[in-house]
């Protein structure tokens, strides 16, 4: 598989999807925390949270590739190379592991610690893209294989906006179906 992932554009799609992500915290609480079961079985708040906490995982990945870090061999199976090469995630193709899943008691303190703290991991990437993308270096995704450090940072911004699309949805649905 070909590596001509551009870190840059990539980190800039991210910084635009932090800000966009970070404008549903303005919801009120009813719409943020509620859940529509038609278009997913988690709020937008536990999706944010999710994609946050996730993404604070995958970013530190890059950063370790970045700092030397990682197998020299390897590379995505077909589940990675599948999702980097059609830049999307199927519906449902995946359930989160434990250590990324919301709490059911989830509030805005917990989210808005989890924006913070991811949105530092993106801002030190941000600080290391010429190492990152010159990076020999690979990590294990536990569900795509080995991913050197740009394809970690494709996988987060694939992953984002998979979720982001889901919290769209979420929000565009009609309020009195919400439970």
């Amino acid at each position: 598989m070909p590596n001509d992932i551009d870190v840059r554009d990539e980190c800039d799609q991210l910084q635009a999807f932090y800000d966009d992500a970070e404008a549903v915290l303005d919801a009120p609480d009813a719409v943020l925390f509620g859940v529509q079961p038609d278009a997913s079985g988690w709020s937008p708040a536990q999706h944010l949270y999710h994609i946050w906490v996730a993404n604070g995982k995958s970013l530190a990945a890059a950063l370790y590739i970045a700092y030397g870090r990682g197998d020299a061999d390897g590379g995505p199976n077909e589940i990675g190379r599948a999702v980097l090469e059609a830049a999307s995630i199927p519906r449902r193709a995946m359930q989160a592991p434990g250590y990324v899943t919301p709490p059911d008691d989830l509030d805005r303190d917990a989210l808005q610690d989890a924006l913070t703290r991811s949105r530092s991991k993106l801002d030190a990437v941000g600080e290391h893209l010429d190492t990152l993308g010159a990076a020999e270096g690979r990590i294990e995704h536990p569900r795509m294989g080995m991913l050197d450090g740009p394809q970690w940072l494709r996988f987060v911004r694939i992953h984002s906006q998979h979720h982001l699309t889901i919290v769209r949805d979420i929000l565009s649905s009609d309020p009195a179906s919400y439970r």
